[in-house]
């Protein structure tokens, strides 16, 4: 809703990137992204890629999305392009690497945004699917969301059991 959420992680993401292409480590692994947006409807994933286009036109950083009613070719050009960020839907990204459209193995950022929606619209399988692909010593993950019921909370304790979270609140920020 305007608060700056989106940039809030989307600035460290790109600046860290960009610092990676300047140390000669530019992606170039096809169908592997170094960043990885799961968004849980087309709508949001679509505001996202706004936010990240603005930012990487200027910084020649590579963003690609991939969310429901995409076509194939777009698809393919998911799977045959290297880039560094995907912003993407579960489904999608399940389906992707199903197809094998779609590798894991290259990320160092993974961020949730909507975490609690995420849940709410029974992405639980597709997030299940997804987390067997992390590489939990690689990539640095963020849950991004307006509130967290304990359901949430209690999945993220299970399922990344190594890694430690701070919880960062916005609480009277203005």
């Amino acid at each position: 809703t305007g608060s700056g959420k989106t940039l809030s992680y989307a600035l460290p993401i790109a600046s860290q990137l960009k610092k990676r292409e300047e140390e000669g480590k530019s992606n170039t692994v096809k169908g592997a992204p170094l960043a990885l947006i799961v968004a849980p409807t087309r709508e949001l994933a679509q505001q996202i890629m706004g936010v990240f286009k603005g930012m990487t036109h200027h910084l020649k950083l590579r963003v690609r999305d991939i969310t429901g009613g995409d076509t194939s070719v777009k698809m393919k050009s998911v799977a045959s392009g290297s880039y560094e960020i995907l912003i993407a839907t579960p489904s999608r990204v399940r389906s992707a690497i199903q197809k094998k459209e779609l590798s894991l193995s290259q990320l160092r950022y993974v961020v949730f945004d909507e975490a609690d929606q995420l849940f709410d619209m029974g992405f639980k399988k597709d997030l299940d699917f997804m987390i067997e692909y992390f590489d939990m010593n690689q990539a640095q993950f963020s849950f991004i969301t307006a509130t967290l019921p304990s359901e949430v909370e209690n999945y993220i304790i299970e399922k990344f059991k190594e890694i430690k979270f701070e919880k960062v609140s916005s609480e009277g920020a203005h």
